[in-house]
């Protein structure tokens, strides 16, 4: 599916996900701009669910003017009204969304960076959504990376998988999520589920293997 920079984050809710997404495009070296879809409406607020300053967008041209600010984050519950409740309105926006970035990020200098939260809500065993992977094969000259992230990996596409270069692991307890990250990752289950909050695992496409406290 791909083949530049792709980081899948694993945890529970509540654990550090979002937390280390966000940092990551913060930090991340020469980003011309981060894109969100923010679906459920967890981007933008912080640790104890207050608001940060952080501008949502709820359309092409919102979007179009939050691309001068390094950020261009979605919201469709107002194009997708009950989205957060609807499966096939999730996939519709997700592949509105696509649609959008593929069109933003055509000639721009700097990586971009794409980021979808729970994208096993996304995809099946057999396919990923269209919009998505044509991004992924047309964004590699414009130097587009994904950020995914998700609680359930064992329900993850094999594709998109296999396109990762590196895991970042927080913690997991269901017994069929530990045993996809022990086979992502060669960890030992047991190392993942007694992880603290904001403590992860993260490991390279290279065999790198650390342990690191977000905070």
């Amino acid at each position: 599916m791909l083949d530049a920079e792709h980081i899948l984050v694993l945890g529970r809710t509540g654990y550090g996900k979002t937390i280390f997404v966000r940092r990551h495009c913060l930090n991340a070296a020469d980003v011309a701009c981060s894109f969100v879809f923010d679906w459920n409406n967890r981007f933008t607020f912080d640790w104890h669910g207050r608001k940060l300053p952080l501008r949502s967008c709820f359309s092409y041209s919102q979007l179009n003017d939050s691309l001068q600010t390094g950020w261009a984050i979605y919201d469709p519950s107002r194009e997708f009204p009950g989205v957060i409740l609807d499966k096939k309105l999730q996939l519709a926006a997700l592949k509105h969304f696509c649609r959008y970035v593929r069109a933003a990020s055509k000639g721009g200098g700097g990586r971009k960076l794409v980021c979808i939260a729970e994208v096993w809500n996304f995809c099946t065993e057999d396919s990923i959504p269209p919009e998505m992977a044509i991004l992924a094969q047309d964004g590699r000259g414009d130097k587009v990376s994904f950020v995914f992230d998700t609680q359930r990996p064992e329900l993850l596409n094999g594709s998109l998988v296999g396109a990762v270069t590196e895991v970042v692991a927080f913690r997991l307890d269901e017994r069929h999520a530990l045993r996809a990250v022990a086979g992502m990752m060669g960890h030992d289950p047991a190392q993942i589920c007694r992880q603290d909050k904001g403590q992860f695992v993260s490991r390279h496409l290279d065999g790198r293997s650390v342990t690191h406290r977000l905070f």
